[in-house]
């Protein structure tokens, strides 16, 4: 499982399957920057915006070279792990 570091010390884990998708991804694939999605649905906002609109989608690329999180579209960066 893919951990990503939130406030209070806390960890957001990915949830399993989406987790082993990114794990194959980097350590079978070879790949260390990937690319994924997270739709809140009716929870919250997300932060990306299409035509103006807003979105309950959220955008992230994960590098593991430096084990980080980034939002692509506000640019927060957060710690991850692999638990």
């Amino acid at each position: 499982i893919i951990e990503v570091a939130y406030k209070n010390d806390m960890w957001w884990p990915i949830p399993r399957e989406m987790s082993q998708a990114l794990y194959i991804k980097h350590y079978i694939l070879g790949e260390t920057s990937i690319g994924y999605t997270w739709d809140w649905g009716d929870q919250r906002t997300g932060s990306w915006v299409h035509d103006n609109e807003e979105t309950s989608i959220n955008r992230y690329v994960i590098d593991f070279a430096t084990m980080e999180q980034k939002n692509i579209d506000n640019g927060r960066l957060r710690t991850i792990r692999i638990a």
